[in-house]
């Protein structure tokens, strides 16, 4: 059997910390199942500046020189709040997509979190909450997961930075939990490592 390799590309350090979790619990529930650790490499792709080509850019001058005789599959993680309500989104993943196509990736899926990943987290409300040391009798905020983000770290005389918390944060959530919850956009992933 030829191995294939997963490269999978995040728009932070907190997202790339959670899909590593993520990725962890389900291999550790498929270990039976798998014949060899899965190749998997991830890489951050910053949405500030010119980015539009960096996915492009990684698998042709990094991945397919380190990894020449390995084949690549690539899931692109995103938000849908940026892109959803703006005219011009810092990156448009339709053509990075298309980009990775063009460069010989013969396979390219998306997982797209519902307006932002912070939305996925509060579905583990009582871990975020216990990340920040609030009260668990702590009533959530009003608005999206961003602002309800902002406005639980405003109760802790902090200002919440998006994607500058990785592991600390993703630790204290019960992953298990929130993929149950989310299974369906994580198909993708659950189906490359399967």
């Amino acid at each position: 059997m030829n191995r294939r390799g997963l490269l999978i590309f995040v728009e932070s350090s907190l997202e790339l910390a959670f899909y590593r979790t993520v990725v962890l619990t389900i291999l550790n529930q498929k270990k039976s199942s798998i014949v060899e650790d899965p190749l998997i490499i991830y890489k951050i792709i910053n949405r500030i500046g010119n980015h539009q080509n960096s996915a492009n850019r990684i698998y042709q001058k990094q991945i397919i020189i380190d990894y020449p005789e390995v084949p690549f599959d690539v899931i692109l993680c995103h938000d849908s709040s940026v892109y959803k309500f703006s005219p011009k989104p810092p990156l448009d993943w339709e053509l990075v997509e298309s980009d990775l196509i063009g460069a010989g990736v013969q396979h390219v899926d998306h997982i797209i979190a519902n307006k932002s990943i912070e939305d996925w987290f509060l579905l583990d409300y009582p871990g975020v909450l216990d990340f920040l040391n609030l009260p668990q009798d702590t009533i959530l905020p009003e608005g999206d997961g961003i602002t309800k983000f902002k406005s639980l770290y405003n109760k802790t005389n902090n200002v919440y930075v998006r994607g500058s918390e990785s592991d600390a944060l993703v630790q204290y959530l019960a992953i298990n939990k929130i993929t149950s919850i989310i299974h369906k956009q994580l198909r993708p992933l659950i189906n490359h490592l399967k």
